[in-house]
Parts: C-alpha cells; structure tokens; sequence
C-alpha cells in the first residue's frame, strides 16, 4: 500500500491541508515503488483528465506564432489522433503486390499456376522447390523455377501472356497473375538439363500432366546449392523418400564424393 501523505493542521484557518511528502525535512527512507507508482499516476490525472482521451494543444496559448504556423499545429493535433484524422490523412503503407510478399500467399495455388506454364511453354520440367514440394517437403516459396529444352525470347514470353523486365541488372520474367519464374536453359548446379528431362518423372496436376526434376537430380543440385533453405529441403527428402532413392542414377550425375556424402544424410536421417 502507498505511505499515506502526512497531514498538518492549519491554525489560522481551521482546515486540513495535504503536505507531500518530498520537501517536509529529512527522509527516514527512500520512496518506496507503490510511492512513486502513485505519483506517476497523479501527475497523469492532472495532464489528461481522462485515461485514453486526446489532449489538443492550443495554439492560441502559444506566444510569438505566427497564423500560418497555428494552423500547423492544429494539424498535428488532427494528424496525432487517430480517432480525429481524416481518411485522406491516416498514415499509409506502400501497397505491395500479393506475390511479392513474403512466403506464399494463402490464395496462391501453385498447382495451378504450374499447369499454366506447362500448357504455355510445353517442353518445361518444373525444379528447385516447387518439385521439392510435390515430394512432400513442407515449405513455402514465392517463385517457381523450371528448366527449358528450349531457349525463349523475350518476345516470345510476352506473346504467351508473360511480363518480362530489368531489375537490377537481372532479366525478371512473371505470369499473369504477377508469380517470378526462374527459368534455366543450360544446367541446374552442374546437372545439364538434358540429364534433367531425360530423368524427369510426370505427375498430374488439375488433371493435366507436369514433369517435376527427379528425387536424385534435385537432392544434388541442393547440395551443391548449400544455401540454409536447401539444406532444410535435403533433410526433409531423405526422411520422406530416403529409401527411394536410385543410387545408380545419383552415381551417373555426382561429382566426387556428393554420393558417399548423400549415403551418409540418408543413414542418418531415413
């Protein structure tokens, strides 16, 4: 509980003034938390006469303003309180394009997005985490990345529908409905993409058939990748489909030790 205040009696006029206690002579002891707690609180009550409500600031009372000037203050108070602010005046934030945000959109279907470009593009195997996912890696991704038999212009992507510009000296290439894809023509981490489509296996989707990198191709290119999300993905694939894996076709495409090196991850992990 609060110390209570001290309380002297006025002689002269016969009443009871409340003395605070800083200023009365020597302190026995410093002010204790609930002390200081109940001043705070004091002080509060004095300055906003009620809790949560807006205090405006008179510019009249200010000397040696300007009328220009007193009408900016009348605007910051407006602009301060949000129950008083315009519409036209509430902070906004730079709207940002659904697939421009972080992680996958929950409206974003990927399978459907998938089917598109392969109806669009044709020969296109789909790769990196778009196929991790169709093997039951649980994650998310904010673009989709394929490999093309053959290489398309630009010309061509934008006579399919597709948006294509610079960004940051990168060639930047999108669906209709705003999806980044990574397109890839030449190799996936060292793998050729003939390796790719030769091994590729066929899923459906919508009820239309899509080609996805194979579980050998897409455990080496990951590795080779080493970022932190590849290697999460590595870990996932060989608990799910470690007893799956075709050794003969990871011998064919892996360099040095990537096969005893992948041994290991599925001994450990399936």
């Amino acid at each position: 509980m609060p110390r209570l205040p001290r309380i002297r009696t006025n002689t002269a006029t016969d009443t009871a003034s409340i003395l605070p206690l800083r200023g009365q002579g020597r302190r026995s002891s410093p002010a204790t938390k609930d002390e200081r707690l109940f001043r705070r609180q004091s002080r509060k009550s004095i300055n906003n006469p009620q809790v949560g409500q807006f205090r405006e600031r008179n510019p009249e009372s200010i000397p040696g303003l300007s009328r220009s000037r007193r009408q900016k203050h009348l605007g910051r108070d407006r602009d301060r309180n949000p129950l008083q602010r315009p519409v036209s005046h509430h902070r906004r934030v730079p709207s940002r394009p659904r697939h421009q945000s972080r992680g996958r959109p929950p409206s974003l279907n990927l399978d459907r997005t998938a089917v598109q470009i392969a109806k669009d593009l044709k020969q296109v195997v789909f790769i990196g985490a778009y196929a991790a996912i169709q093997y039951g890696v649980a994650r998310s991704t904010r673009d989709i990345d394929i490999a093309l038999a053959t290489p398309k212009t630009d010309e061509e992507f934008e006579r399919l529908g597709y948006n294509t510009y610079q960004e940051r000296g990168k060639k930047v290439i999108r669906t209709r409905n705003g999806i980044k894809i990574d397109v890839y023509t030449k190799d996936v981490s060292g793998i050729l993409i003939r390796e790719i489509f030769a091994s590729a296996l066929t899923v459906r989707k919508a009820d239309y058939p899509i080609r996805i990198m194979c579980l050998e191709a897409l455990l080496l290119a990951k590795m080779r990748a080493g970022r932190p999300q590849d290697n999460d993905d590595i870990r996932q694939l060989c608990k799910l489909r470690g007893k799956a894996i075709r050794w003969e076709l990871v011998e064919s495409m892996a360099r040095g030790l990537e096969t005893i090196q992948l041994r290991q991850y599925v001994s450990a992990l399936s």
